[in-house]
C-alpha cells in the first residue's frame, strides 16, 4: 500500500520524497472506514513531513484529519506531540486552530 511507502520516507527524513509520495497516494474510503487508526497515522506521517518543508498550514491540517479519524490515537501519539509542540515554536503570530489543537492534545 501507498502509505507504507510515505511512512519509510518520513522515518529515512525524506521529506521531499515523504510529501511526493503523499501527493500521489490517494487513501480510497473503504480503507479510512475499515482501518481508520492507520489512516491517521498516515495523516501523521505527513504532518512530520510537511512541518520539515515548512508547511505549517498543511502540517496543521495533517494533524487535525488524523484527529478526526483517531482521536485517541493522535491525542496520545508521539508524532503527534512533536509536530504540534513544533509548530507552536515557529509559528510566529496568534493561530487559534493550532492553539485549539495545541491544547486538545496538551502538547505545549
Amino acid at each position: 500500500m501507498a502509505i507504507h511507502a510515505v511512512a519509510a520516507a518520513v522515518e529515512a527524513a525524506d521529506g521531499p520524497s515523504a510529501l511526493t509520495l503523499a501527493a500521489e497516494t490517494h487513501v480510497p474510503a473503504e480503507v479510512t472506514r475499515r482501518m481508520p487508526i492507520r489512516t491517521a497515522h498516515h495523516h501523521m506521517d505527513l504532518a512530520r513531513a510537511q512541518l520539515w518543508e515548512n508547511q505549517h498550514a498543511e502540517s496543521l491540517s495533517s494533524l487535525i484529519r488524523a484527529k478526526e479519524l483517531a482521536p485517541q490515537q493522535t491525542r496520545h501519539h508521539p508524532t503527534a506531540h512533536e509536530v504540534t509542540r513544533m509548530l507552536v515554536r515557529t509559528h510566529r503570530r496568534a493561530d487559534l486552530p493550532l492553539a485549539r489543537f495545541s491544547n486538545w492534545i496538551g502538547a505545549v
